[in-house]
């Protein structure tokens, strides 16, 4: 429970840290035509995730992830969100799939820490 309530607090700080707002479906829908500014987006994500919240939640993305790759895995996570986060404002559903994906302190699959 103080996970979701620490998951909220962030995204409340990486949505108001925004330049462009919008919602996640003006976003996922920008995203299929502009790739580098939909990485541009993402990394302005993870740097509010980061910033707020007293810093205590960091994103760890792999080794030689590439922006394609980013934007693919992060766009396809919300999209498959059920329900459906299409009315949100981008930044809460950005926020959520980098802690989802990449959140240091998640469990890791075979690989490792």
């Amino acid at each position: 429970m103080r996970w979701i309530a620490f998951f909220l607090l962030a995204a409340a700080s990486a949505a108001s840290s925004y330049a462009w707002s919008g919602t996640t479906r003006q976003f996922l829908d920008r995203c299929q035509d502009d790739e580098a500014w939909c990485a541009g987006e993402i990394g302005d994500a993870r740097r509010a995730i980061e910033r707020g919240v007293e810093a205590r939640k960091k994103v760890c993305f792999p080794v030689g992830l590439s922006d394609e790759t980013l934007v693919f895995e992060v766009t396809y996570w919300i999209s498959e969100q059920i329900p459906s986060m299409d009315h949100r404002p981008h930044a809460e559903s950005v926020a959520a799939a980098l802690i989802s994906l990449y959140g240091c302190d998640r469990p890791r699959g075979m690989e490792g820490p």
